[in-house]
C-alpha cells in the first residue's frame, strides 16, 4: 500500500526532457525497467501487479495506449499489468494504491 502525488507536467519543457526526467525518477526507485513505451505520455510505464488505486484530492487521468479517462476525487481504477500513466489537471493529485503482486508464488 502506498500514497502518491502526481503533478502537472511543466509547460514548455520539451518532450524529450520530460521523458529523461521521467526515467531518471523511475531509476530512483528501481522503476527503470517498467517504462517501455514513452509515446503518449512520459510517465507511461508497465506493472506487473493488481494495482487498486483512489483518487483523494484533485483532479486526473488515466492515460492509456488507447484512450484516456479523467477522474475525480472518490473514484477508482484497477490496473492489471497495463501501460498507463497519470495525468494531473489544475494542481496536484493525491492517490492512495494498493499493489497486489500477480504472481503469489512469490509472496
Amino acid at each position: 500500500m502506498r500514497w502518491f502525488v502526481i503533478s502537472p507536467l511543466p509547460e514548455g519543457v520539451p518532450k524529450p526532457a520530460l521523458d529523461a526526467t521521467a526515467r531518471e525518477r523511475f531509476a530512483a526507485f528501481d522503476g527503470a525497467r517498467h517504462i517501455i513505451d514513452q509515446t503518449r505520455h512520459p510517465g507511461m510505464h508497465e506493472t506487473h501487479s493488481i494495482d487498486i488505486i483512489c483518487l483523494l484530492q484533485g483532479e486526473a487521468s488515466l492515460i492509456l495506449e488507447s484512450g484516456e479517462t479523467r477522474l475525480r476525487p472518490g473514484n477508482v481504477v484497477i490496473q492489471r499489468g497495463t501501460n498507463h500513466a497519470w495525468s494531473a489537471h489544475g494542481g496536484p493529485a493525491l492517490f492512495l494504491a494498493v499493489l497486489i503482486d500477480r504472481d503469489l508464488r512469490h509472496g
